[in-house]
């Protein structure tokens, strides 16, 4: 038995996601714990700010035709993706974004970190999924990859309430099999995209 942080990562993984951006936020910290323990198949990658998180995934895709992720915390951490998520649906350029949530117990509480998220997200996204339970992870998950892939293609959002992240969560090989695989055919930039991600990478590491 899994967590449900760790279902998210096993997922991406299997989608073949090879980097989250992001910023470290008390929402989704569990989720960045299962991702280091995911680090030799994913590269979690910080930035400075989450509009920076959600274009680099976007750039990634651009560049190199393979989908990336961006991981934000809740309330103003995923207001500030809205730029970059509307930048990503005008240029139907996917990308998953995983959102932490406030609370179950909390909503409708004016609590702290609470934001209508989704009703904000949906008019910049193809798909806005919460995972309400433990058992219903993947399925999310698949659904918002899947939507982000198909024409037209564009940005998914999947937001997981902060309570969530460390409840138990069954990992069938049957589920991880329902998870779109990429790269997939996209615009992307050829190979002088590929030769320039090439060297910012490089360029990291020194």
């Amino acid at each position: 038995m899994a967590t449900v942080a760790e279902a998210i990562a096993r997922g991406l993984a299997a989608a073949g996601v090879e980097r989250v951006y992001g910023i470290i936020g008390t929402s989704i910290v569990d989720f960045l714990d299962a991702l280091y323990d995911h680090r030799d198949r994913i590269d979690f990658v910080t930035t400075r700010h989450e509009q920076v998180a959600v274009s680099a995934a976007d750039a990634e895709y651009r560049v190199t035709r393979r989908l990336a992720a961006a991981a934000v915390h809740a309330g103003p951490g995923f207001l500030n993706t809205a730029i970059s998520l509307g930048i990503a649906f005008k240029d139907r350029v996917p990308l998953l974004l995983v959102s932490g949530g406030v609370r179950r117990r909390l909503r409708g509480l004016d609590a702290w970190l609470e934001v209508d998220q989704a009703s904000i997200a949906r008019p910049l996204a193809k798909y806005y999924g919460v995972v309400e339970s433990p058992g219903e992870v993947l399925d999310t998950l698949a659904e918002a990859l899947r939507s982000a892939l198909s024409p037209p293609m564009g940005p998914a959002v999947v937001e997981v309430p902060e309570d969530l992240w460390r409840s138990n969560a069954s990992i069938s090989e049957e589920a991880l099999k329902r998870i779109p695989r990429t790269p997939v055919a996209g615009p992307g930039l050829g190979g002088h995209g590929k030769t320039l991600f090439s060297m910012l990478m490089e360029l990291r590491g020194r």
